[in-house]
């Protein structure tokens, strides 16, 4: 029986637990639901946040700005939500960024050429997700060179320790290197290599990246294009974190949009190639920091693991030391370390850090206990000693916070190797009497601290990375050289994000070029069977003039295309190709190749790049038969015959005529997919002209057969068949019900439709009835759209050549009286061709000065006349020279045509290297393999020549000037009228000088350069000195260029562009560096010989 007081004692102690749970329930419904910190030092609550459901809206916390640019929000606390525990499966990152989830795959991202990615994981997520409809089921790409450790099954709480594999079973093996394969890993041990499934690891810590800083500004490059961009964290109540910036963030929101529940945050942090679509209940803590600032707890997990990050405390990010929030007894923290006293940090510091500042306190947990003193110091890499930044007050309990206030750090010299060093003190010595005696309560935070970054050396750091976004760009020189701020950049970059058809698709960057083209050059290797440049871009939007794109082999144009329009699907948006047939040989070959991105006007789209690759075909169709490709008789064909003829052709310059009942083997390289929606590659129509031969018995009319041969062991194969009768075989698909007529039909069929989806193997074809049938201009294509995009190359080569056998005298007594040779003050000589009879003479542009020089005119009888230089088109390479007398002349017209076709029949003649004194001219076939903007490309060659001939259309028309040699050998020949470019002929006769010398053939500088990379970036350095002017100027080996003309340079081609407007004979002013000594130079820039 319970005493009676003790009773009253209970009720009341009762009645006491009761009032104060109640206080407590109203004190907790009292308190706002979200506190933060301002960058001013203010804080803030409130109850509700708004307008954060939309792109372009400020988020607010009960009125108050949280995003405002002069007083952003440091961080904002959801206290509703509990902090989350440490996720049972997750991937860490080096930043300090987690993915709870499960690491299902690992890609190397080359797996696709036409869409190459990093190396990456494939990772099942643990959180809630809310993606789009795009991707009901979420599939993240993690990018393997962030990733610190991937934990399958968290058997106890592990530190990092770098290179080694815990099983599941409790084994370990320390690994020397690894490779990530599929659902394995490959690791390299003492004893040798060994493969090891993921089904079997419970967590594998990969090695320590070998420079953390290194990896901290590629991750900032990657999320931040504008030196204003701040970076943004989100850290959920279910152990997801992650980094990224509002350049790759997008809201939105299902239902009320002004109830935050309703609202979902995308953001892509630099490690994934997908955005993570985070419901905004869920967030517990947001983080905001600009790029000049480094949160301290950030900086040691990147160091984590480091041999170089030497310390003797343990710490815990953004959580005190036992894993609960960082507080003091009266102040909250938003992010920073917890730590242990008694303890030593040490943090190397990069080149750029300036300061650093943080508050230091004991944790509330320590109550009225606990005792420490914090001291910061510094170490210059080089002496032992550390001086002293900073000592705190003595830290006797909870309620004392500290503020180091901004301690400006001492400068950092290049190739040194500086550190942060933050001490944690117990106190033994003078302990006051009411701390406890064993330290057990020592639990130090350092809260809401940074470093500080120099903004100059950051956006240094910056520049040199963007072009690293460009997975397409990999293996690429890129210039223009990017400047550090947005005044100085050229080349401009931004984060952009499309809806696509079947797919969600993340932010990727984009490029927009100012003033200046990009420039993209390597060196190339062409294997033999190496037929297609392709060019994977798109642009984004439709909005402005279509972007243009230029591909130049050894130093000429070899095309010039247009961007089109990113589509719903990026493999319904037609690549750029360039044929590489002009180029092929029986070896590899390597060739320089440079990809240009021109300028456009603000208003116009950026490009997205997303692959450069040579192909055996084009991506979007596939020859399988055209112009005499070879075939393979089978066992069984007997007497009949497949010849290739010339006289008879749908396209090109032949066509192939099967006779009897023989069967014939096109014999692919490769097998080939046909598929209902095609990829790159991959096709689902074919099409093929046929007709029967002329003057054919009606009673023989032939009949063709199209046998497709499928991959797959033990498939039928599938067949197409024309004309009337029984079918070729049994299986054969009727494509043509009629007897096939004397002139070229085309037929294009729906494979996939006929036969559904199949590898295919082979192709053999037979005429199978009848005396002969004619076939030519077998094409796979995706679509009937892409096969109508093929040119038709009509040609009449034999005609033109059994003309020729009739008509050479014709041709050199009508034409070659036109040509004519220029002879110089100098003594140089180049040749040209009249165009008017009263003395308007074409010549290479190149070979001129400048205009109202005097030069001779030579005929080809021994003639002489005064004559005077006109004006010169740079780009087009064209000049004018114009008698002063007009004698009349015999003078040639213009063919007028727009465009140049490749196989027409042209007539060249070619000026020999002697002019004076009368010269003979004899006229020569010509084929040309390359015609582009204007430029044509012949395959005939001579060693012993003038610039200044031409070529003509077999019809006696003047076509192009020879304005001379392609660096891979055969002539070039510029067309003075092009469809499309404006006529330079008016302008020259005006004694004008415009545009802008192509490379190649610009004024000579005298001199070679070797680019060199530096720690602040590439520069350009002088190679051999090669002419008098260029010694003249005083230029010696091993000067660095650092500018021409006043335009800064870092490359070949920045240096190029400086003279792309200067003529020969004109001076530029250089400055160098030589030794340390920086010093103006004047070089006279030589004419280009021949």
């Amino acid at each position: 029986m319970v005493p009676r007081a003790l009773g009253l004692s209970l009720n009341s102690a009762l009645a006491i637990g009761f009032c104060l749970v109640a206080v407590s329930m109203a004190a907790a419904q009292a308190t706002p639901r979200y506190q933060g910190l301002l960058q001013n030092g203010q804080r803030v609550q409130g109850k509700a946040l708004a307008d954060w459901h939309e792109p372009q809206r400020v988020p607010r916390l009960d009125g108050q700005p949280l995003l405002d640019a002069g007083n952003p929000a440091r961080w904002l606390r959801d206290r509703s939500q509990p902090l989350a525990e440490v996720p049972a499966a997750c991937v860490e990152m080096h930043t300090g960024d987690c993915l709870p989830g499960n690491t299902l795959l690992a890609q190397t991202g080359l797996e696709s050429k036409d869409e190459p990615w990093p190396a990456h994981l494939v990772v099942e997520p643990r959180v809630h997700l809310e993606p789009t409809k795009e991707r009901p089921v979420p599939r993240l790409r993690v990018e393997t060179s962030y990733v610190r450790r991937i934990i399958w099954q968290r058997r106890r709480k592990l530190d990092y320790q770098p290179g080694n594999l815990f099983f599941r079973d409790g084994r370990t093996l320390q690994f020397q290197a690894y490779r990530l394969d599929g659902t394995t890993v490959q690791i390299l041990l003492e004893e040798g290599a060994r493969r090891v499934p993921f089904s079997d690891i419970s967590e594998l810590h990969l090695p320590a990246v070998p420079n953390p800083w290194r990896l901290h500004f590629d991750e900032l490059a990657t999320l931040c294009t504008k030196p204003e961009t701040r970076l943004w964290q989100f850290e959920t109540s279910h152990g997801l974190i992650v980094t990224g910036s509002p350049e790759r963030f997008t809201p939105r929101f299902e239902g009320n949009g002004n109830d935050s529940i309703r609202w979902v945050h995308a953001l892509q942090p630099a490690w994934s190639l997908d955005p993570l679509w985070i419901p905004v209940r869920d967030i517990a803590t947001w983080r905001f920091f600009s790029q000049t600032e480094v949160p301290l707890q950030r900086a040691f997990e990147l160091q984590r693991g480091q041999a170089a990050a030497q310390a003797s405390a343990r710490w815990e990010n953004n959580r005190n030391i036992l894993g609960g929030p960082l507080r003091s007894l009266k102040t909250d923290f938003g992010s920073g370390l917890g730590l242990q006293a008694p303890g030593r940090l040490s943090l190397p510091l990069p080149l750029g850090c300036v300061a650093v500042r943080t508050q230091v306190c004991l944790d509330r947990i320590a109550g009225r206990g606990g005792c420490a003193r914090v001291r910061i110091k510094t170490n210059d890499g080089k002496q032992p000693a550390e001086p002293q930044l900073w000592e705190s007050p003595l830290l006797q309990g909870a309620e004392v916070v500290a503020d180091t206030g901004r301690l400006t750090l001492p400068a950092i010299i290049a190739n040194t190797a500086p550190h942060l060093i933050i001490e944690l003190d117990q106190v033994h010595e003078g302990r006051p009497s009411g701390a406890d005696p064993l330290d057990i309560r020592d639990h130090v935070n350092l809260g809401d601290g940074w470093l500080e970054f120099d903004p100059v050396v950051v956006q240094q750091e910056l520049a040199r990375r963007r072009t690293q976004q460009f997975i397409a760009w990999k293996n690429w020189d890129v210039s223009p050289a990017l400047g550090a701020t947005t005044e100085q950049r050229e080349l401009l970059v931004s984060q952009e994000r499309r809806n696509l058809e079947r797919r969600e698709e993340g932010f990727q960057p984009a490029v927009q070029m100012k003033d200046r083209p990009l420039v993209l050059t390597r060196e190339l290797a062409i294997q033999p069977n190496d037929k297609w440049l392709v060019v994977a871009a798109s642009r984004l939007r439709n909005q402005g003039p279509p972007g243009k794109i230029e591909v130049r082999i050894a130093g000429k144009l070899a095309a010039e295309l247009e961007v089109p329009e990113l589509r719903t699907s990026p493999n319904d948006t037609p690549p750029l190709v360039v044929s590489l047939a002009p180029y092929q040989q029986t070896n590899q070959q390597s060739l320089p190749i440079e990809i240009r991105q021109l300028p456009g006007p603000a208003d116009a789209s950026p490009i997205r790049w997303r692959a450069i690759y040579t192909a055996h075909e084009a991506p979007l169709t596939c020859a399988l038969y055209e112009d005499g490709s070879k075939l393979t008789a089978e066992a069984s064909s007997g007497a009949s015959s497949a010849t290739y003829i010339t006289a008879d052709r749908f396209s090109g310059r032949g066509s192939l005529q099967l006779t009897g009942n023989g069967l014939y083997r096109l014999g692919l390289q490769a097998s080939l997919m046909i598929r209902e929606r095609p990829e790159w590659g991959e096709y689902r129509f074919v099409r093929f002209a046929v007709r029967r031969p002329q003057k054919q018995k009606k009673e023989a009319k032939g009949r063709l057969s199209i046998e497709f041969q499928p991959a797959a062991a033990g498939r039928r194969p599938y067949r197409l068949d024309t004309g009337k009768g029984k079918p070729a075989y049994d299986s054969a698909v009727r494509v043509w019900d009629g007897d096939l007529p004397e002139h070229w039909i085309v037929i294009t069929r729906d494979l996939f439709a006929d036969f559904g989806e199949f590898e295919l193997r082979d192709v053999l074809l037979s005429c199978f009835e009848g005396e002969g049938v004619g076939v030519d201009h077998i094409f796979l294509g995706r679509s009937p759209g892409d096969l109508d995009r093929l040119p038709l190359r009509d040609s009449s080569y034999e005609d033109a050549a059994t003309a020729l056998k009739l008509w050479p005298n014709d041709i050199a007594k009508r034409m070659g009286p036109a040509l004519v040779g220029i002879e110089f003050r100098d003594g140089r000589w180049t040749g040209g061709v009249v165009i008017k009879s009263d003395g308007e003479i074409l010549v290479p542009g190149h070979a001129l000065g400048s205009p109202n020089e005097d030069v001779t005119v030579h005929t080809h009888n021994g003639k002489t006349f005064a004559a005077k230089t006109k004006g010169i088109c740079r780009e087009r390479d064209l000049g004018m020279v114009k008698t002063e007398k007009s004698p009349g002349f015999n003078s040639v017209p213009f063919w007028d045509q727009p465009e140049a076709k490749l196989a027409d029949d042209y007539v060249a003649m070619l000026l020999p290297a002697k002019l004076s004194g009368g010269f003979q001219l004899q006229a020569v076939q010509a084929e040309v393999k390359q015609a582009v903007r204007g430029q044509m490309w012949s395959t005939l060659d001579a060693t012993d020549w003038q610039p200044g001939g031409v070529l003509f259309h077999r019809h006696g028309y003047l076509m192009a000037l020879n304005v001379g040699r392609h660096p891979l050998g055969g002539l070039l020949f510029e067309r003075p009228i092009q469809g499309g470019l404006p006529d330079p002929v008016a302008r020259m006769r005006n004694g004008e000088v415009f545009g802008s010398w192509t490379a190649g053939s610009e004024p000579l500088l005298g001199f070679t350069t070797i680019e060199h990379e530096s720690e602040l970036g590439p520069k350009l350095v002088v190679g051999e000195i090669q002419s008098p002017q260029a010694a003249a100027a005083g230029l010696k080996p091993n000067d660095v260029l650092l500018k021409c003309e006043a335009r800064t340079l870092h490359s070949w081609p920045d240096l190029i562009a400086s003279i792309e407007q200067k003529d020969a004979g004109q001076e530029i002013t250089l400055e160098i560096d030589r030794s340390g000594n920086k010093q103006p130079l004047k070089l006279k820039l030589a004419r280009r010989v021949p």
